[in-house]
């Protein structure tokens, strides 16, 4: 566990200093929820496009995440790093990750990089209500396969309906 210039406590799951690391292969992680899913949970819990579509990018990115913050998983974000990622001016995503945060779905923390002091970075830790969705989106992701599976073994039979 190491300490910040800010008194905050951070502790790393390993040597690199990236917040976008995702499953290393052989890892004994589960398999991400993609962030299509984590998409349509955040529109059926109520969030419109922009900020589902910001909520599902960065709870995607925290499944994988080598950081802890208050003992929640965590990334850090530069406003240039994760614009380029999610798409937009670096303006406009810190501005969703506000509103996500006033609504309870993440955390921010504004504090150095662990890549060094000089670096003053945005931190995302998860919350409650990110692990709620993350079920939620689970849930999406299997019923969404087995529709897949059940249309895949039923092939589609044109006889019945021409006679």
């Amino acid at each position: 566990m190491t300490q910040d210039d800010f008194g905050d406590n951070y502790q790393t799951d390993a040597s690199e200093s990236d917040g976008f690391q995702y499953n290393q292969p052989g890892s004994k992680k589960e398999r991400s929820i993609p962030s299509h899913e984590l998409r349509i949970a955040a529109v059926a819990l109520g969030l419109k496009a922009h900020l589902a579509s910001t909520f599902a990018d960065v709870a995607y990115w925290l499944q994988s995440a080598k950081y802890k913050r208050g003992g929640k998983p965590a990334i850090w974000l530069t406003g240039r790093q994760a614009s380029a990622r999610v798409g937009g001016h670096p303006r406009t995503l810190n501005r969703n990750l506000r509103e996500l945060a006033k609504r309870g779905l993440i955390q921010i923390n504004y504090a150095p990089a662990p890549a060094g002091p000089f670096l003053r970075v945005t931190w995302v830790s998860a919350t409650e209500l990110t692990t709620n969705l993350y079920a939620m989106a689970a849930s999406i992701s299997k019923e969404r396969e087995a529709q897949r599976k059940q249309r895949q073994a039923s092939p589609f039979d044109v006889s019945s309906e021409w006679n």
